[in-house]
């Protein structure tokens, strides 16, 4: 629309989900995630992640890092009007986000803003917990984060989480050794790139059991493909690793291959359940 500034012309960085209300435009990332979430492997990924959570009415759920709130208010229709879902994030944009979008609604569910290492509740008091794509973002070390979610979730409570695995970036591209440098540019532009093949071992040593792991393919559109690599590639720069004339040659082929119906890039994503001991 003319006159109207996209997201991906504004060239947010999707690597600063940790920091969202410092950055000088914080609706970007409120922008990125109603773009991402829109996309149907997302949404299938989404609905695995409620199925795993084995939810009854009546139940209360903790989604840890819950952004706009949408998944909070998709699980608050699960649990009923007798259960409860409380939805937490760093950022106090997102939640205020979460709370404008939730006006209105007889849905039983609540926004904080929250830090996922120090969680302000008891023990024991949900019977499920849910956190998707924030341990790769943390500044600290994640296997805290998910001990704090097993200490408010009672016994025999499942705890599922959901990362993905950032080196398993798979890019159609006829340029293999530029392609491998921008892969690994990108995984080690996020705090924990590795945090997906990550998930069942933390899990263990945060006390969890009966371990289940789920691989599943993220298919990317060219669109959202764009905002994940805006920033590492900027960041590649700025240290000299990369020049302009040298990203923008590599994603020639790209534009190509979408306008001719061909873009191809997807990552892998774990989803691991873990139950809490009795």
């Amino acid at each position: 629309m003319h006159g109207v500034e996209t997201t991906d012309q504004r060239h947010g960085d999707v690597t600063q989900f940790a920091k969202v209300d410092l950055t000088p435009d914080a609706r970007f990332f409120v922008d990125f995630m109603d773009v991402a979430n829109a996309q149907p492997d997302r949404r299938l990924l989404k609905s695995v992640i409620a199925q795993r959570l084995s939810l009854s009415p009546g139940a209360g759920v903790l989604d840890v890092g819950c952004g706009t709130g949408d998944d909070a208010r998709a699980l608050a229709s699960l649990v009923g009007p007798d259960g409860q879902v409380i939805g937490i994030d760093a950022s106090k944009t997102m939640i205020e986000v979460a709370q404008d979008r939730s006006q209105g609604s007889v849905l039983p569910v609540q926004f904080a803003v929250g830090d996922v290492f120090s969680l302000d509740f008891s023990d024991s008091v949900f019977d499920a917990c849910r956190c998707e794509t924030v341990l790769m973002h943390l500044d600290g070390e994640p296997v805290r984060a998910i001990e704090e979610m097993v200490r408010v979730t009672r016994a025999l409570g499942r705890v599922v989480l959901s990362e993905f695995h950032w080196d398993a970036l798979v890019i159609d591209h006829p340029d293999r050794t530029r392609t491998r440098q921008i892969v690994h540019t990108a995984c080690d532009a996020i705090r924990h790139g590795w945090i997906g093949g990550q998930l069942p071992r933390l899990m263990a040593d945060a006390g969890l059991i009966d371990i289940q792991v789920e691989g599943y393919t993220f298919r990317w559109t060219p669109q959202v493909f764009r905002y994940v690599l805006n920033g590492p590639l900027a960041l590649a720069q700025q240290q000299g690793h990369l020049d302009e004339a040298e990203i923008i040659q590599w994603w020639q082929p790209l534009n190509e291959a979408e306008a001719r119906g061909q873009f191809m890039a997807t990552m892998l994503n774990f989803i691991v359940t873990g139950t809490v001991p009795a």
